[in-house]
């Protein structure tokens, strides 16, 4: 994996010539800087300028090598986010969960309206007698290995209503 690239130049040698130490892809480098003209460079203007030549590649690399990490990270974090929305979706549609959301629905009997799904439902009413029969169904399901809601079948719930009846 490619990381930021940084150099600095420094001078060395009776001469006056112009070096770059920088560090690419963990391991160091010195390098001696030469001019257009394919001599050593002896002022500062000159070396930074062959340095600047010098980097541009290792830089367009790590930049390239970067825009793949950040594509992947945003890909990993996209995954992530519809990963947690799937398991946010199926924890609201477990059986365990199905009172609640029964409850919560404005188009239930007009007999169950007056409750919410945190009341205490009085005894020997509608809304008792659903949950009641609700109850049975989460612990019937519950033997048959049925976490979520969607992965109940009509066939299901027809064996149920059978049992039910017995």
């Amino acid at each position: 994996m490619a990381c930021r690239t940084r150099g600095h130049i420094y001078q060395l040698g009776a001469k006056g010539v112009w070096y770059i130490r920088y560090k690419a892809e963990g391991r160091e480098h010195r390098v001696r800087l030469i001019g257009t003209d394919g001599l050593p460079v002896t002022n500062k203007k000159e070396a930074q300028a062959a340095a600047n030549r010098l980097l541009v590649p290792i830089r367009e690399e790590d930049k390239a090598e970067r825009a793949r990490l950040l594509m992947h990270d945003y890909r990993d974090a996209k995954e992530a986010a519809q990963s947690a929305e799937m398991e946010l979706a199926n924890l609201r549609g477990r059986v365990d969960n199905g009172w609640r959301m029964f409850m919560e629905c404005p188009r239930r009997p007009k007999s169950c309206r007056d409750f919410t799904a945190k009341d205490a439902v009085p005894r020997h009413s509608s809304a008792s007698n659903y949950k009641a029969i609700f109850e049975r169904f989460s612990k019937w399901c519950e033997g048959r290995g049925l976490v979520l809601l969607c992965n109940v079948s009509g066939e299901d719930a027809i064996a149920f209503m059978e049992e039910l009846g017995d």
